[in-house]
């Protein structure tokens, strides 16, 4: 995240974050500070905080194609755990984590995974992406994920208990929803031209999936879906 005079910036992986927090850094004095929004001080956290979301279908893919570009991928290693590099299996994987015996000794695992055992609890059942989305974006990031109290319906009827931003822009229109957030936070006529930045070339989403591929995601980031009104495009 970055922080200036005016707003916090918080966004998880995959969603536009460098090119972004590039911008970002060269139209405002920011400061770099730590991922999640629990360790924002209580002056910070007063400030306008706005992100961006993404469509979770397509956020999957986004995730897979560039883990799968990098030729020495521990991310991706330690969610195959010796499977084919396929995206069914990627992300039938990562939907159902747990870690391993190998992996509960590795550091880099333990610190990106620390909240994932059990996915969160019995009662709080999200993907990958619903879990970034709660932990970067939740003052209550903790209790939720780790003592899984609460279901996404909770969640869901009690979103602004649960989730602590003052705006989260649309990956899909970053060129008008950047100012508007700006806008919000006190800085009005701010242009932004997005341009792509560490992103890897593939097809587009849908040739990715199939029906019990699409059907996981709908049900495993559900709150991201129904909250944003995402839908499965072809």
């Amino acid at each position: 995240m970055i922080i200036s005079d005016k707003f916090v910036f918080i966004t998880t992986p995959k969603t536009a974050s460098t090119v972004t927090r590039n911008f970002l850094n060269g139209k405002f004095r920011c400061k770099a500070q730590s991922k999640y929004m629990i360790d924002l001080s209580e002056k910070n956290r007063n400030k306008f905080k706005f992100g961006i979301v993404r469509n979770p279908w397509e956020y999957y893919v986004s995730w897979y194609t560039y883990q799968a570009s990098q030729s020495n991928s521990l991310w991706m290693e330690c969610i195959l755990n010796g499977k084919k590099k396929t995206f069914e299996n990627f992300l039938t994987q990562v939907m159902s984590y747990r870690g391993n015996e190998k992996g509960k000794k590795n550091k880099w695992e333990l610190e990106k995974f620390a909240l994932m055992n059990g996915f969160s609890g019995d009662n709080l059942d999200i993907g990958l992406y619903t879990w970034y989305y709660i932990a970067y974006f939740s003052n209550l990031s903790k209790e939720l994920l780790m003592n899984g109290e609460q279901t996404v319906d909770d969640i869901l009827s009690n979103y602004g208990q649960f989730i602590h931003m003052d705006y989260l822009c649309d990956m899909r229109s970053l060129n008008i929803e950047i100012p508007k957030a700006l806008a919000k936070a006190g800085h009005k006529g701010v242009q932004f031209g997005s341009r792509k930045e560490n992103t890897t070339k593939h097809k587009h989403y849908s040739e990715y999936y199939n029906d019990v591929t699409k059907a996981l995601v709908g049900e495993k980031d559900k709150l991201i879906i129904e909250t944003h009104g995402f839908k499965f495009k072809q």
